[in-house]
């Protein structure tokens, strides 16, 4: 039931949003509405930079996983290692 749940983009997306509302709600007490916006700016540009980070991991190891990506690694590592011989 949560794996289905949790499959869909919109309700990951909806879930994000509610929990950006809780921050901003707890937050509201304490800051200045200025500061809460920048708080939860800084909030999302964090996550969305998590994100890429994920997507690079997930990239990486797709091409490392396939039966051509490991003799890709292995060529790129030797053809580095004879460029840093050669300086």
């Amino acid at each position: 039931m949560i794996k289905e749940f949790l499959s869909s983009k919109h309700n990951v997306y909806g879930l994000m949003v509610a929990c950006y509302v809780m921050i901003g709600l707890i937050l509201s007490h304490n800051m200045t509405s200025q500061q809460v916006l920048i708080t939860i700016g800084i909030i999302i540009v964090s996550n969305l930079l998590w994100y890429i980070v994920g997507i690079g991991r997930g990239m990486t190891l797709a091409a490392i996983q396939s039966t051509k990506g490991w003799d890709r690694v292995i060529d790129k590592i030797k053809e580095m290692n004879k460029e840093n011989k050669k300086d």
